[in-house]
């Protein structure tokens, strides 16, 4: 979703608006993500339904109806280019694999890893496989492939492939690692945990609003 965002604001918004687009970008970020620790531990500590801690996915589906009625609404239209066709077939056969090979690691451990959980998995192992040969045939057929495989074979593109993967690998599990020894280790309840994270984000986020201050929004703008 990430790449959909900055190439939506780099269309959106002229050079003279575009850095302060980027800068209120980058704030939101910042403040997303120290909401995002405390709204969970609310979640968990309601148990909607008796979801859990599996409510923190659930709880995408009511923002993404909003998002999207808010962007239906307020984002200007843009004229199609001629000639392009969304690759509809690859978005669903794409989701049907991340489905079957993600989607059973939620509940895999409430059954106990039953063989079937393992037959879905090797299932969307297959349908991802079959998704990259429907990729390479859009393409053979001078379509616009979900995904550009071409890009693969890009030595530059590869290599911010890697680091993006492995700075993502190592925060993300930081803090599920946290998040869990506080919980489990210290029992700490998952709201006060949530909470914990709060002033790291804080201090971060006064630091980019006082570095835009100094830098200038062009400065800021292109950093971000």
């Amino acid at each position: 979703m990430v790449p959909q965002v900055l190439a939506t604001l780099h269309l959106l918004f002229a050079d003279g608006s575009r850095g302060r687009a980027f800068g209120i970008y980058g704030i939101v970020l910042g403040l997303a993500g120290a909401a995002g620790f405390l709204l969970g531990g609310v979640l968990v500590t309601l148990d909607l339904a008796g979801l859990g801690w599996r409510a923190v996915f659930f709880v995408n589906v009511p923002f993404g109806l909003v998002i999207i009625a808010a962007a239906s609404w307020i984002m200007p239209s843009v004229p199609r280019r001629a000639g392009t066709r969304l690759d509809v077939p690859g978005a669903i056969v794409l989701f049907a694999g991340l489905l079957c090979l993600i989607g059973p690691l939620l509940f895999s451990h409430d059954v106990h890893w039953a063989p079937w959980v393992w037959l879905v998995m090797a299932t969307g192992v297959a349908i991802v496989a079959a998704f990259l040969w429907l990729e390479r045939a859009v393409a053979s057929r001078g379509g616009m492939p979900l995904i550009d495989l071409a890009l693969l074979s890009d030595t530059a593109f590869m290599r911010g492939l890697y680091a993006v993967f492995f700075f993502f690998f190592a925060n993300l599990s930081f803090y599920l690692v946290m998040t869990m020894f506080m919980q489990r280790g210290l029992h700490i309840p998952p709201l006060q945990a949530g909470m914990v994270f709060l002033p790291p984000f804080g201090v971060g986020l006064c630091h980019r609003l006082a570095t835009q201050r100094r830098a200038g929004r062009g400065i800021v703008a292109r950093w971000c």
